[in-house]
């Protein structure tokens, strides 16, 4: 027996706006939101399919949509978005990416009584933090494999 490469294409790039995980060894996608690309263990699998179940109370399902789509859209990706009364890729309503010029031009807000303003991190060394958060200073951030990893090891 004899083994030999197999012929592939050797310039095989990534999608862009992936990136390949090695410990789940799958291309990963951002969301487009931090926090549930951490929960879901870096992003979602290229190809992966997540349902968000939408409250009548709540609009999360509908800005997860909409970052996840501006998400590809500013990585050059096609867009093919199937919803009832959509008539016109205008009617979308997709964050505004800011390029680093936009980004010079905010000026930032300047403080009262023309004190120096405090950074939250400031805030944090100091002692000095939000009343309402006071139950969520001891909890950890959530790092780690997260909810992809448990899904992968049952199957």
């Amino acid at each position: 027996m004899s083994f030999r490469k197999a012929k592939g294409n050797e310039d095989n790039k990534p999608i862009p706006g992936t990136r390949y995980q090695t410990q789940s060894q799958l291309n990963i996608t951002s969301t487009g939101c931090l926090s549930f690309d951490e929960v879901m263990g870096g992003g979602i699998p290229v190809g992966a399919m997540i349902l968000v179940e939408e409250d009548r109370l709540t609009d999360y399902s509908k800005t997860l949509q909409s970052l996840f789509e501006s998400q590809g859209v500013s990585h050059g990706q096609e867009l093919l978005v199937i919803k009832p009364g959509l008539n016109s890729k205008i009617e979308l309503s997709l964050p505004e990416s800011v390029s680093e010029e936009k980004k010079k031009r905010v000026e930032k807000p300047k403080p009262e009584n023309n004190q120096p303003r405090q950074d939250y991190s400031d805030r944090r060394a100091t002692g000095d933090s939000m009343k309402i958060a006071w139950r969520y200073n001891s909890l950890q951030k959530i790092r780690g494999p997260g909810l992809l990893a448990e899904l992968k090891g049952m199957s």
